[in-house]
């Protein structure tokens, strides 16, 4: 049988081996056989005919410190293979949907106005001020026409803008929205008043990429090269 090996209480000791190696670690068994012994990423058994000796560390806490961050470094390892694994997985069924698309990168040529080319319900395209601040998608009751979008007498509803200002305007849904490659389905919207959508006539802007879409994606800017890069989730 086995029995805790008496005295260790955790302690790291050093196991001279007859062959004139030496083994670090703690003791957790021994039997007939020999010894189990954790030596800091794994544990190996030890003969007892192979064993010379063993001896308390000379400088315990040193010796444990070390035995720790040998345990980090294999946990850490460890973590890192699970998660190639788990990568490799995804990218796998991903290639078996067809799904090519990952990161999308659009150019924009003022850093600190955002605009990007969207493609709306598959057949308008405009251009829109990219504003993590807006809650959802807005655009011009002009792009509403071109979507054929039938608004006389819908009821309008109060719009809340980042600013604190409030707009009335007309919730609607869009089938899609598209920027490059980057595509979201079902999207909410807003037909905004035309005095609103006027602020950005200089620039041919004609709305805002708010949440609604943008919350379909990881977002990151790089306003070093003038990039937006979307990431599905």
């Amino acid at each position: 049988g086995t029995e805790e090996y008496p005295g260790t209480g955790g302690d790291i000791v050093v196991i001279r081996l007859k062959k004139k190696g030496k083994i670090t670690g703690i003791v957790r068994q021994k039997n007939e056989m020999g010894l189990i012994v954790d030596v800091g990423f794994g544990i190996v058994s030890i003969s007892a005919g192979d064993i010379e000796g063993i001896e308390a560390s000379e400088n315990i806490r040193k010796k444990q410190e070390f035995m720790e961050e040998r345990r980090k470094r294999f946990s850490e390892r460890g973590d890192r293979d699970k998660k190639k694994a788990k990568d490799a997985f995804f990218r796998r069924i991903e290639e078996a949907a067809g799904i090519r698309d990952r990161a999308v990168e659009v150019k924009f040529t003022d850093r600190s106005r955002i605009v990007v080319k969207a493609l709306l319900n598959g057949r308008v395209e405009t251009r829109l001020l990219v504003d993590t601040g807006a809650t959802l998608v807005y655009f011009s009751p002009k792009i509403a026409e071109k979507l054929e979008m039938k608004t006389a007498g819908k009821k309008r509803a109060p719009i809340k803008l980042a600013d604190g200002n409030v707009l009335y305007g007309i919730p609607v849904r869009l089938r899609s929205v598209k920027v490059g490659n980057a595509e979201a389905v079902d999207v909410s919207a807003v037909v905004l008043p035309e005095e609103f959508t006027g602020l950005y006539k200089k620039d041919d802007v004609n709305g805002i990429l708010g949440m609604s879409f943008l919350n379909r994606f990881h977002i990151k800017i790089d306003t070093s090269e003038n990039i937006l890069t979307l990431s599905p989730k």
